[in-house]
């Protein structure tokens, strides 16, 4: 049999299993070059004399597993492809899924070539034209259902989550915080037994930098020395660790002496903070001494970095981080934010007047993106620092936006574990009555899931009682 006339075949097999209206199988035979009839009473006609001068179908059963017989990979490949592309975008049918799942696995095609396609109509179709907003309402409204099923999120919810950012994380803005302190800085890296050695020598420095040995800051020394470790692996160089080391040492007794601030300018000569990531070191040590922000003002100043958009934006991001994921007391938090303050545009003070005051602002909502996607902290750290009612918190402060990509979020979450609780059913029925989602708009995200699942999913249309 000539391929052109297996093609047929299977553009008939497919419109009989998916009923499509006879008046529409045309589009559907031309989507691969085979209509070149004047009605459908002609292919029917034209199956008939295949099917009995081949005992095609008692033979093969199936016209996919025909084709895979006679195609080679590069053929199977892209009529598998124009397949998915036509039940994605140009003929949406709910039967669809099964009928590609069926083509695949007769096709045989590999797992990394559907990948592929998935991407690029994900891409195409979802992240191209998401912005930040987009972004976080996928994210929330993830984490949202995630922890109101049982008040954490798991491994499968938490996988489904990380996967789905990190295919857009392209396109998402860039906050490289991997260790929002140097705790974890020192928990993550290796260091060769020469390195170790020279940051030990560093935070022996700092210990006699004032000519004085105190008992708090000789066990501050011993602690940090004590969870250094032997390794080959690590992202921080020793020498950039190495002053946040001598910082903790300096602090350990309460304060930073003249002598011990002139060593630090003297011994790391042109240090500055660079990075957000290093405002965060910085910050995460000075503020388990408050008063250092007024006794060392100057010498705080030097050090924290140059002033500008990104410094307000590093600023505003710790004092979050302070607030909501450190749970500091009101004053440390207050005196964080006077420090900010200082000197700052009106429009910056009122921002940071905002996040003192408990409003929802966007760099809570970078912060969380940053800490779901971040290698060095693991599920059970996240669920220190994330709660439910810090998420329904942040949830009911964020604007409304509606995007494909929300709804895309929504559907990977709930269909993590294949099925829907009854607690994530109930967090979609409050999101329906809030206005917070288009029931359409979900159906139409969900068969595109469905589709890239080659599997149908189905949700109770409940929402269609809401007047």
């Amino acid at each position: 049999m000539r391929k052109e006339d297996a093609i047929i075949l299977m553009c008939h097999e497919v419109c009989e299993d998916l009923h499509i209206n006879k008046v529409l199988r045309k589009n559907f035979f031309a989507y691969f070059y085979s209509w070149v009839f004047l009605s459908y009473n002609e292919v029917e006609k034209k199956v008939d004399e295949l099917d009995k001068s081949q005992n095609f179908f008692n033979r093969w059963k199936s016209s996919f597993k025909y084709l895979n017989s006679i195609c080679d990979y590069e053929e199977k490949l892209q009529l598998f492809s124009r397949l998915f592309e036509t039940f994605a975008v140009k003929l949406k049918n709910s039967k669809a899924p099964k009928v590609l799942h069926e083509a695949f696995v007769s096709l045989e095609i590999k797992d990394k070539d559907f990948e592929k396609l998935k991407d690029t109509f994900y891409k195409i179709q979802y992240f191209r034209k998401s912005g930040l907003r987009d972004y976080s309402n996928a994210l929330l409204f993830s984490l949202m259902i995630s922890y109101s099923n049982d008040g954490v999120l798991d491994e499968s919810e938490f996988s489904y989550l990380r996967n789905l950012l990190r295919s857009i994380c392209d396109h998402m803005p860039n906050i490289p915080i991997h260790s929002f302190d140097i705790k974890n800085v020192l928990a993550v890296n290796a260091y060769s037994e020469e390195e170790i050695k020279k940051l030990s020598q560093e935070v022996i420095a700092a210990i006699k930098s004032d000519g004085n040995v105190d008992r708090k800051e000789l066990a501050a020394m011993k602690s940090v020395i004590k969870k250094m470790h032997l390794g080959e692996f690590h992202d921080d160089k020793w020498e950039t660790i190495a002053p946040f080391l001598s910082l903790i040492i300096l602090l350990a007794d309460g304060e930073i002496s003249q002598k011990e601030e002139d060593w630090f300018l003297s011994h790391y000569k042109g240090f500055e903070i660079k990075t957000i990531e290093q405002a965060f070191w910085l910050h995460s040590i000075l503020i388990q001494s408050p008063k250092v922000f007024k006794d060392n003002y100057k010498f705080i100043k030097t050090i924290s970095g140059s002033k500008g958009p990104l410094f307000d934006m590093t600023n505003m991001l710790f004092l979050t981080f302070a607030k909501h994921f450190l749970s500091l007391d009101q004053k440390r938090i207050d005196v964080l934010a006077d420090f900010f303050k200082d000197g700052r545009e009106k429009d910056v003070i009122k921002d940071i007047d905002e996040i003192v005051a408990g409003k929802v602002v966007e760099e809570e909502i970078l912060l969380i993106i940053n800490l779901v996607l971040n290698d060095r902290y693991d599920l059970n750290k996240i669920n220190e620092y994330l709660n439910q009612k810090y998420i329904e918190r942040v949830f009911k402060g964020i604007k409304k936006e509606d995007s494909k990509l929300k709804y895309l979020a929504i559907c990977h979450i709930i269909f993590a574990d294949e099925e829907i609780s009854s607690s994530e059913y109930k967090a979609l029925w409050d999101s329906f009555k809030e206005s917070r989602l288009d029931p359409e708009l979900l159906e139409t995200v969900l068969y595109d899931f469905s589709l890239c699942r080659m599997k149908i999913y189905k949700m109770d249309k409940y929402y269609k009682y809401l007047s």
